[in-house]
């Protein structure tokens, strides 16, 4: 691969993917390792040990591991299982990705695919950077890849409340807490699942689109941190006359705290101070 290419004329610039592959195809592979057999829907676990390099079962992780098997099957669930005699025993297979996936089909009686692995320098160290590159390689979706990918779906009761959030995302320089907060009433995990799973209702698509306006209006007046926001979206909902709680937030020439309880409680006090009623 040529570190530019020409096309019709045009050089094109390389992606940081083609320019990091230039940089390592030539290097060797440190943890080279083989594809030895392969495991379909396989619920006897008892062959396989715990890594040595292992985190500590996260019960919430298993739960929603349970639900989304539930929901979709373990189909498209891969684990892998590494073939080592590094620590002392002959030809152990030990979970180098997987753990909570194993856990989580057996209290349900479920079977799961995998491979078996070995490397090719089987050394303890190697095993455990190998697992550690396995647990730590995946990144989860961004917020934004959320909004697009669910927003672009044929379905326009699933597609437009993420189109709303990807245009005021871009427009009024808030965070998803933020938008989380004004139109589904509140940011708790209920919330962040509902966004995550494609499920966005909002509860008052107008009622909120006031609150945005009057958050928009007094941002300035209050400290920029979304988190800190979120003792104003707790005091706006006494009123539903937000216009002109802002209103009187700016009137009131506070210097606002960063913190999120002092915040909550200074504006608990200009509410009480100025009632404002529908």
């Amino acid at each position: 691969m040529k570190k530019g290419s020409n096309k019709g004329g045009k050089k094109v610039a390389l992606t940081s993917s083609q320019k990091l592959a230039l940089e390592i195809n030539h290097l060797p592979n440190k943890f080279q390792s083989l594809l030895l057999s392969s495991f379909t829907n396989r619920k006897n676990f008892n062959a396989f040990t715990k890594s040595p390099l292992q985190r500590p079962l996260d019960q919430a992780n298993i739960c929603t591991l349970m639900r989304s098997f539930k929901e979709y099957g373990t189909g498209a669930t891969n684990i892998t299982i590494i073939k080592t005699s590094a620590f002392g025993i002959k030809d152990q297979l030990i979970v180098g990705d997987g753990q909570h996936n194993i856990e989580a089909a057996k209290l349900m009686g479920l079977g799961l695919n995998g491979r078996i692995v070995m490397l090719v320098d089987d050394t303890d160290e190697n095993v455990l950077k190998f697992i550690a590159i396995l647990n730590n390689a995946r990144k989860g979706w961004s917020n934004q890849i959320y909004t697009d990918n669910y927003g672009k779906l044929k379905d326009e009761s699933i597609s437009k409340p993420y189109q709303t959030f990807t245009h005021l995302l871009k427009t009024t320089k808030l965070t998803i807490t933020d938008l989380s907060y004004i139109f589904l009433g509140g940011g708790s995990k209920k919330e962040v699942e509902m966004f995550k799973r494609g499920e966005l209702q909002f509860l008052d698509e107008k009622g909120s689109t006031r609150l945005l306006n009057a958050v928009l209006k007094v941002k300035d007046s209050l400290p920029n941190k979304s988190f800190a926001r979120r003792s104003l979206y707790r005091v706006m909902r006494m009123t539903k006359n937000y216009d002109k709680f802002a209103d009187k937030i700016i009137e009131s020439n506070v210097k606002f705290s960063e913190n999120e309880n002092e915040l909550y409680t200074q504006l608990v006090t200009i509410h009480k101070l100025n009632p404002v009623k529908a």
